[in-house]
């Protein structure tokens, strides 16, 4: 999870919270959940 803090992807907003940096990953993650996994090797 750090190198994600360190490129900026995610923050920290509170011990043990974290949040997407980028607008709206949250949601293009979601939408995408079934190709994502594929796209990747997972």
């Amino acid at each position: 999870m750090s190198m994600l803090i360190q490129r900026q992807i995610i923050e920290q907003t509170a011990r043990g919270y974290v949040a997407f940096s980028i607008p709206f990953m949250r949601e293009y993650l979601r939408g995408n959940r079934e190709s994502l996994p594929a796209r990747y090797g997972l």
